[in-house]
This record gives structure tokens, C-alpha cells and sequence, in this order.
């Protein structure tokens, strides 16, 4: 085993890391709630276009907030409104570096190394499952977006069948086209400058079945980019409200967001809309507890005690944004996040994380957009013990739990409407996960044999500003990575339908998915083929949730899966045999 060991995870020679979650409030930036109703108690949006406020995103008319720039001082005494928050991405709870990963010859689309597909029985997915559905990634980017850039596609994210590109600068009438948008104001135009995420969300939710690399769900899918994440730093809410009203707009119709290719004067652009079918948030906030009143109390990391009132303007701003999607027939997918957390659970109930309990506070953790209502929120299961058999035989076997357990870093969490108005977890797919001990054989990790716990995904290195991105190829985990699995089955559901409602696909969505018990008795070692190590040959005894210790008592299955864990076969059953 390497003697690399980074937050307590042994992996082989590779460069792992584990980022974090984070939250900054802007100085000069805010979203504020409009109304053009003169009885209403708040501003309208003649009164802050009338300000010496600059109006960066107005989205007055869509979801009835606008995000402007300047002092408070000059905020109108009737405002409402919130300082703008910057967010970092849900990150990969651990990930192997592209650039230590080398890109296979001539892969099988549906190769082992992807076993979450493999668990959804991804072969029996045509190539072309998905056509005529677009997935917005709102995100860090997806390579080959940025028209005439000079930068090279990736092979299983086709520039203009499958990735959709915008050119940063508007046609000869002043409109931009997209449909991919970079709303952050970098400058730069779509498509990502140096942070593959973005473009790992793409390929898991729907790289092509092209006979190279690997396969999303939704093979036959068209991914949007809508960059919210700059060159450097993190997200901002405003421009996260932004690309969800841009992406969800129907593509007949335009809105008025700040993009482009230079946007030193951040200026609203008449924008036309993306006419995206699912949008995939692969970001969020850290878990938020709100306090009704009062001096905000010390919480251990990484709750983040914030007042009610907070807690209600974010959720309105996020559930506004949920409603005008679904209202354009647009589906928003969010990750319930990578705390270990569990939402909606007052740190007072014993199915709370057990550092996390006191027995003093009934408030309850939440977390943004996943909490807010209508978004469709996602929890992350992984396999624990995914390897090569130590003979060198070829043979892959499973030495523990199965795919579809609880991954140990996912938040889950049932319904509180009290606090949130949404769910913690509505269901569950897989993530990844990471194991602590062998994952398989000694001699197979050193020999270099991919790590299987990891979801294998598109990929690329290098930075946009310093020369050409290079296509790759990666291993990652993390509810990042489990909301597009579940935005690839969206799509398909959009592809194969007769112009479905979200509503629709959402029902289809949970009401196919499988609960499944937690840690289910009979799960060895043993239970699988080939030979197990003896270090991992342990035995689950059906009562005890996937991370022991973790959470005292057992948790209802629920409380981890929500509806259950997705079934895409299921799901698209019903269209396979018409």
C-alpha cells in the first residue's frame, strides 16, 4: 500500500485531495425582492432601476428578484434583500488526479472501471437514448463549449452534437444565442478555464456511447454549459439564479442576464433562452441551521448557524427559481451535499450525526438549492470494496457492501417543510466512495489497477488561459456526481417521451426507484465472486447503517434513499418495449 494518506484516505500513487465546502458573503452585491404591485411591502423594480445600483441579472419578470451592484447604503429602506453569498462546488470527496490517470486505448464504452452504470444496467441503453433532451450543467464549464476557441473537444463530449456552444458576443441585433452562457463576468466566454468538474457531471450524466472512453446515462443527450463558476473563486447565488432562468427559458424567448465575452460594465444582455429540459446543480451551500432569534451560537464544523429569516430569503430565491423552471417544463436537479449531515433532522434527534447532536436546539440543518422545493435532491451511494482478485487472474470481484449502499460522506435526511418547504433526500444513485482499508489486493493497488469504489469520468488537464485543455479521464466521488446520474435518467425521460411534464418524469423518476434496507444481512466477503482479502472479510449483519459509528440506532432506509435508489430500466421500460 502507498504511504500517501490524506484525510485518512490510503489510496495508490496518486494524488488525492479533499476540498471543502465554503460560503463568503459579497460587500457590494446583493439580491434584492421586487414587486411591481404598488401595495406590495417591498421595492419595485422601476425604484432600484431608478438607483444608483448597477443591475447585473434582472429577473424581475421570471422569478421576481434582480441582483444589482453598489453600497447598501443606497438600498431603499423598504428592501428586502440578502447579501449575494459565493459558494464553493459540491466538491469530489476525493479524487484522483487527471493527470495521474492514463487514458485508455479503445475502452468499451460500458467498461468495468464504470460500475455505476453497470449497477443501472447501462447496456441495455440504447446509443442514441436521450435524443432531442438538453442537460443544462450549471457549473464550473464543460470543455468545447466556447465556439471557435481553438479548444479541443473531448471525444465522449462531441463539439455540436453533443456539447452545444455559445460565442460569448452578440449577433448583428445585440441578442446573444448560446445556448451555452458564462455568466460569472470573467470574462472569458463558456466553457472552463482550469476546474474539470463541470465537465465530469457532463460525461457522467451523458458522455456518448461513441465506442471509446465511457457512457453516460442519457448517451444520446445534448449538454448545455452554464458557467457560473469563474476563472478563479467561487460561485455566486445571483449568477446561479441567472443560468437556471437563462437554461430553463424556452429557446423562442430571451431574458436579461449579464454575459459575454467582456462584462467590465456588467450590463444585462438580452439573452435568448438555453430551452434546457433538466438542469443538473452539482453545488450548494454548506448545511445551514437557522435560529428563530437571538446571538447566533458556535456549531461544530461544518454547521453553520445563520438566522431564520436567511434561511427563508435563500429558500424563497431558490424555490422561485424551481417554480419558473417547472413552469417552462424544465426539471432541476440538485446534490444533497457531502457532509455527512442529516437534513431536516433536528440536532436535538438522535438520528442526527452523533458530534453534531444538542439536546438544546430543535433547529434543524438545510442546505441550498437541494432544500428548496422543486428540486429534485439526491443522495450518493457507493460499492466499499470494488478490486482485481490478488491472483492476477482478471477476475473483479465485490469484497463488501453493494452498490447501492449509503456512501459515507452523503447528507440524508427526511422532510421538513416547516424550515425548508423542500426534501433533504428524494432519492439516491451512485456517487462513489472511498475505503479506508484494501481495496483489493496489495500487489494490485501498487501494480496501478483502478481504484473501483470511484465513478470513472470524462475529464481534462491543463488551463484555457496558458494553452490548450487536454481531454482525460477520471476517477471521483461525491453527491456531485450522483445528481447527474439521475439528470442522464431525467433526459431520457424526456427523449423517449411524448412532450412529458417534469412533473411527470419526476413521478416516473421516484416512483420506479427501489428502497432497498440498509447495511442487508447477508452482505460478506464471501457473497460475491473470486477471493476476497481477509483484511475486508467482515460480516454486516442487516442492522447497522453503511458507516457504523456514524449515526447512532438504525436510520430508516428512507431517511437515507428517500423514494429509493434509482432503477433506469424500470423507469424507461415501459418505452423500450413500445
Amino acid at each position: 500500500m502507498s504511504d500517501r494518506q490524506l484525510g485518512g484516505v490510503n489510496g495508490p500513487s496518486g494524488n488525492f485531495s479533499t476540498r471543502s465546502v465554503s460560503m463568503e458573503t459579497s460587500d457590494d452585491r446583493f439580491i434584492v425582492s421586487v414587486d411591481d404591485d404598488p401595495d406590495a411591502d417591498t421595492v419595485s423594480m422601476g425604484e432600484m432601476s431608478g438607483s444608483n445600483y448597477t443591475i447585473v441579472h434582472d429577473l424581475s419578470e421570471e422569478i421576481g428578484y434582480v441582483v444589482v451592484q453598489g453600497d447598501e447604503s443606497w438600498m431603499p429602506a423598504e428592501a428586502e434583500f440578502v447579501r449575494d453569498r459565493v459558494i464553493q462546488i459540491d466538491d469530489p470527496v476525493t479524487q484522483l488526479s487527471p493527470d495521474e490517470v492514463a487514458k485508455p486505448d479503445g475502452l468499451d464504452p460500458q467498461s468495468i472501471q464504470q460500475w455505476d452504470k453497470l449497477e443501472q444496467n447501462a447496456g441495455q441503453i440504447p446509443a442514441d437514448a436521450g435524443s432531442g433532451a438538453r442537460i443544462g450543467i450549471v457549473d464550473s464549464g464543460v470543455i468545447g463549449a466556447k465556439a471557435g476557441d481553438g479548444v479541443p473537444e473531448h471525444p465522449d463530449l462531441p463539439r455540436g452534437s453533443k456539447v452545444l456552444t455559445g460565442s460569448g458576443e452578440p449577433n448583428d441585433d445585440g441578442v446573444f444565442e448560446g445556448p451555452s452562457y458564462n455568466f460569472t463576468g470573467d470574462g472569458t466566454g463558456p466553457g472552463p478555464v482550469t476546474d474539470p468538474h463541470g465537465t465530469e457531471c457532463a460525461g457522467t450524466a451523458a458522455a456518448a456511447d461513441n465506442g471509446t472512453g465511457v457512457a453516460g446515462i442519457a448517451p444520446g443527450a445534448e449538454i448545455v454549459d452554464l458557467r457560473v463558476f469563474p476563472a478563479e473563486g467561487g460561485a455566486a447565488t445571483g449568477d446561479i439564479l441567472a443560468a437556471m432562468v437563462a437554461g430553463a427559458t424556452p429557446r423562442d424567448e430571451t431574458v436579461n442576464v449579464t454575459v459575454g465575452e467582456v462584462v467590465d460594465d456588467s450590463m444585462p444582455r438580452e439573452v435568448r433562452g438555453s430551452g434546457c429540459d433538466v438542469l443538473n446543480l452539482s453545488l450548494g451551500l454548506p448545511p445551514l441551521v437557522p435560529i428563530p432569534e437571538g446571538p447566533l451560537p458556535s456549531l461544530p464544523s461544518p454547521l453553520i448557524a445563520v438566522p431564520l429569516r436567511t434561511i427563508a430569503f435563500f429558500g424563497g430565491m431558490y424555490t422561485s427559481a424551481a417554480q419558473y423552471a417547472l413552469s417552462e417544463g424544465t426539471l432541476p436537479i440538485a446534490s444533497a451535499g457531502n457532509s455527512g449531515v442529516g437534513l431536516g433532522i433536528p440536532l436535538s434527534d438522535d438520528r442526527q450525526v452523533p458530534r453534531l447532536q444538542d439536546p438544546e436546539i430543535d433547529a434543524a440543518p438545510v442546505t441550498f438549492p437541494a432544500n428548496a422545493e422543486g428540486f429534485v435532491s439526491v443522495g450518493a451511494t457507493g460499492p466499499i470494496g470494488y478490486g482485481w482478485s490478488a491472483d492476477g487472474d482478471g477476475v473483479f470481484f465485490q469484497t463488501e457492501l453493494p452498490e447501492y449502499e449509503p456512501a459515507q460522506y452523503s447528507n440524508y435526511g427526511t422532510s421538513d417543510p416547516t424550515i425548508a418547504g423542500g426534501t433533504a433526500v428524494d432519492v439516491t444513485a451512485g456517487g462513489g466512495n472511498f475505503d479506508s482499508g484494501a481495496f483489493a489486493s496489495i500487489d494490485a493497488i501498487e501494480a496501478g489497477d483502478p481504484i473501483f469504489d470511484l465513478l470513472y469520468t470524462t475529464a481534462f488537464t491543463g488551463d484555457r488561459r496558458g494553452g490548450s485543455l487536454s481531454p482525460n479521464f477520471t476517477f471521483t466521488a461525491g453527491t456531485s456526481f450522483s445528481a447527474p446520474n439521475v439528470a442522464g435518467l431525467a433526459a431520457l425521460l424526456y427523449g423517449f417521451g411524448d412532450d412529458p411534464t417534469p412533473e411527470a418524469v419526476r413521478t416516473t423518476i421516484e416512483e420506479s426507484a427501489e428502497q432497498l434496507p440498509v447495511g442487508r444481512a447477508g452482505q460478506t466477503a464471501a457473497a460475491s465472486v473470486g477471493t476476497p482479502n481477509a483484511a475486508t472479510d467482515s460480516v454486516f449483519d442487516g442492522d447497522s447503517p453503511s458507516a457504523p459509528g456514524r449515526v447512532s440506532g438504525r436510520l430508516d432506509p428512507a431517511d437515507h434513499r428517500g423514494n429509493g435508489h434509482i432503477d433506469v430500466l424500470a423507469a424507461i421500460e415501459p418505452f423500450l418495449q413500445g
